[in-house]
Parts: C-alpha cells; structure tokens; sequence
C-alpha cells in the first residue's frame, strides 16, 4: 500500500500527474513542476527538477539507469527509447510510482483491470461432488422401495412350500373355498350347495338346508373372528388340491361348554376340488 502524500509526480512517461495520495488522477501538466499547485498537505515531496531521478526512481532507490533495469520507465524516454521497459507502453502507472509495485501495473490501472500478484491466493473453484451424492441417493431409495416390494414375496412363496393360485382354474378354485367359507358364516344354504358336490354333502350328513343351517348358526355361536389363508394350490390331473390354513377363537371346549378365555387355533385343511357345472366344487375336505 502506497504512503506518498499528494502532489506531482512524473508518471513515467514525462507528464506530470496528480497523485491524490491514493491512485492517479486524470489532472496533468506538461510544462515544469514548478507553475503546480503546492500540495495538500504539508510534508509533501517537492516536483522533481529537470534532469534529476523522477519520484517513482527516488521512491524505488535506484537512479535513471537501475530504474531502466528494473523495468521502470526513466524521465523523458519514450516507447522508441532503447531499454524502454515493454509494459509501461501501454501507458498505465508502473511499479516504483505511488499505488504501484516494482516491474507491475499499479492498482487502479488505465486498463480497469484486476492484477493477481504471484502467490496471492486464487478464487477456490466450487465443487461438483455433491451432483454424485444426489444421484447414489435416488439409487439407494429406488433400492429400498424395490426390496420392500419384491422381498416379501419371495419369502412367503419360500415358506409356503409352493406358489399361490397362478391360472385362471386354480384362481377359480381359490374362490369356491372362499364362498364355501361365507356359506359357513352367513348359514347361506344356496351358496352351500353350489359350492359342494353331492357326495361331499352326502359325506357331511346335511343333505337339506334345515340340516345345514341349524349346524352353521351353532359353528357360528361357537367360533370369532374366523380368517382363512391360502397355502398352496396345485392342480393334478383334472382335480384342484387347496391347502389353507384357517385361524379362528373357539368360544367352547370339546363338550360344547363355554370357555372362559377364547382359545385360539390355527387348523390346516386340504380342499379337493372337481370340475362341475362349467367351474369348481369342493368334493372332500381334509
């Protein structure tokens, strides 16, 4: 940071120029130092007489000749001048002079531009990596939401010892069981016989609605919360084989007594089913 207080300084280039005690002013002056003004303030360096070292030289401590070597520009030459440094033909303030460094364009230059000395820090260039961490976030929740869905359902087809209902007949045959179950809770005699086959019923000792309802109305005193679930459903040959397992509250115990605390059972049962009337009916249960 330039100290040289205000007044007129051989710019390099022979004409004098105001220094303002901070940069260059566009006030010159061709003739001699001595028609200036006095400077602002007092204490300030007297304008430098004809043929002696300029203020930019005396402020570097190197007469005309040292001053040329050191790439300063001495009094009175020009840019034809043999040793005439090559930056100060642009005409800007050079190194030695007030504001300015040795050899380099003072700050404030004619130019406007920006000098970055050697060593001097450099703007930090903005990183792109977190393009990277955006894109492995979306993969890992893709991941995630691929795992929750399809993970699943391959353990249950594991631990279930086969595949669930995969044809149309056998998707058929899942929902006669199903209906066969509804026909249980709601004492539907209808839905009883079109989802059994007469020798099942035959088998069952309920031939008739009176001998169907009057049994499912006392199932359905003595059990809650009934849920069946599908196993397994394998087709062999022209029957269906449905393998479920059927949880239920028995509200009494073998001898039709109620129980005091509900107990809880897990049954299995095989459905066998057998083509009928253009679909499915249960003809033996297990």
């Amino acid at each position: 940071m330039s100290t040289t207080p205000p007044g007129w300084y051989d710019d390099g280039s022979g004409t004098q120029r105001w220094w303002d005690g901070e940069a260059w002013t566009d006030q010159v002056q061709a003739g001699s130092a001595d028609d200036s003004p006095p400077a602002a303030e007092a204490g300030s360096a007297a304008p430098a007489e004809p043929g002696s070292p300029t203020a930019a030289e005396a402020l570097a401590g190197l007469d005309p000749a040292a001053a040329a070597a050191a790439g300063i520009a001495p009094t009175g030459a020009t840019p034809d001048t043999p040793g005439y440094p090559a930056h100060a033909a642009s005409g800007a303030p050079v190194g030695a002079y007030p504001g300015g460094f040795p050899g380099e364009p003072a700050a404030g230059a004619a130019d406007g531009r920006a000098t970055y000395q050697e060593g001097s820090p450099q703007p930090a260039a903005k990183s792109k990596l977190w393009i990277v961490f955006a894109v492995l976030g979306v993969l890992v929740v893709a991941l995630i939401v691929l795992a929750a869905v399809f993970i699943p359902r391959l353990i249950g087809q594991i631990t279930g010892g086969g595949s669930p209902a995969g044809s149309d007949a056998e998707r058929a045959a899942v929902e006669v069981v199903e209906r066969y179950d509804d026909a249980w809770d709601d004492a539907d005699c209808d839905l009883y016989f079109e989802t059994t086959t007469e020798g099942y019923r035959q088998a069952l000792g309920m031939t008739d609605c009176a001998a169907f309802e009057s049994t499912a109305e006392v199932f359905d005193e003595s059990t809650d919360e009934y849920e069946i679930e599908v196993d397994t459903v394998e087709q062999t040959g022209e029957n269906i084989t449905v393998l479920t397992t059927e949880r239920y509250l028995s509200l009494v115990d073998e001898n039709g007594d109620p129980l005091p605390t509900p107990d809880p059972i897990a049954e299995p049962l095989q459905y066998t089913l057998v083509p009928a009337a253009g679909g499915w009916a249960i003809d033996n249960v297990q």
